[in-house]
């Protein structure tokens, strides 16, 4: 992980602040003297820092915690600045050779995701040396990646139509699948949040492990039937109380159960709390959660300790909740 210089988001947070949002003062000489360089105030210029500390869940769509307050007294506006870190994850293959990185890529990329606080992907290919990715969430983290020529398509079956890299390719967008890019998606976030959670520089076995786990997330989406949100139409069939007792997914689930229920989605906990249960009825939101679990090294890749099915009409048998 790398973090450089933070970035300024201009009138972002309300002069009358946020209830439930708690920071400390920032005293620190250093970190003020970077503050306001980056924020470009004058030297007479009266600036308080404040660093939040405690975020609302309702604001944690736009705030994190480290998320620094500017205000300048000597302006009166409604929004004051804030100042965020940046930060960015590389990973670059071993067959990969790289003149230089394209750090301009990357800041473009992370200045439109952020302005318009949304999901960014962008990729470039460099003739026959290199492909270039780079992904960024609404707060600007951004995961960079640099693989051999032309195996940026193959992060997931959907890489070329979802994401496309020419104008070709951008064109036939239009036609693609609405189910196929919201799970293109789910797959992508996942590798950006596997990544951004990892401490240091990417090794090569770690990134084909995550590209290996997104791969199969997608596989396992795109086979699921589609329902719309919110609606119990599908059913989540789970092994019986046998195998739920030996098999490590379920076990760790189970520990997960104990320490703290809510931390689980609801089929999950649900299962945890009643082994019996074959299948239960979820929504598209509860399948997403649990398949988010996907990442545990309990969960068996090539058979997912459950599966998701459409309830047809007048079916009986089993139990469900």
């Amino acid at each position: 992980m790398t973090t450089t210089n933070p970035m300024c988001i201009g009138g972002m947070y309300p002069i009358d602040g946020i209830p439930g949002v708690f920071g400390i003062t920032v005293t620190n000489t250093q970190k003020i003297d970077l503050y306001r360089e980056t924020v470009g105030v004058g030297v007479d210029d009266e600036v308080l820092f404040t660093e939040m500390t405690n975020i609302p869940v309702d604001m944690k769509e736009w705030f994190l915690p480290g998320d620094v307050i500017c205000s300048n007294e000597s302006i009166a506006e409604p929004y004051l600045d804030i100042l965020r870190s940046k930060v960015t994850i590389h990973h670059q293959s071993n067959l990969c050779r790289v003149p230089k990185i394209d750090h301009d890529f990357i800041e473009e990329v992370r200045q439109r995701s952020v302005e318009e606080h949304a999901w960014t992907l962008d990729r470039e290919n460099y003739g026959h040396r290199y492909d270039e990715v780079v992904i960024s969430d609404p707060f600007g983290r951004v995961v960079h990646l640099l693989l051999v020529h032309q195996t940026s398509g193959k992060l997931i079956p959907a890489m070329d139509s979802v994401f496309p890299r020419t104008p070709r390719w951008r064109m036939r967008l239009k036609s693609v699948p609405p189910k196929r890019i919201r799970v293109a998606w789910i797959a992508i976030k996942k590798l950006h949040s596997m990544m951004l959670a990892h401490d240091g520089a990417i090794p090569g076995d770690d990134y084909i492990k995550y590209r290996e786990i997104i791969r199969h997330l997608y596989g396992y989406h795109i086979k699921s039937p589609w329902a719309p949100d919110e609606t119990l139409l599908l059913r989540m069939v789970m092994p019986n109380t046998n195998l739920f007792r030996k098999w490590p997914f379920w076990k760790r689930i189970k520990e997960i159960h104990d320490e703290n229920p809510r931390s689980l989605p609801r089929p999950l906990a649900i299962k945890a709390a009643r082994p019996r249960l074959r299948w239960i009825k979820v929504c598209i939101r509860e399948v997403e959660e649990s398949y988010d679990f996907v990442s545990l090294p309990e969960w068996d890749l090539y058979r997912p300790p459950f599966h998701i099915e459409e309830i047809k009409d007048n079916e009986f048998g089993g139990n469900w909740r």
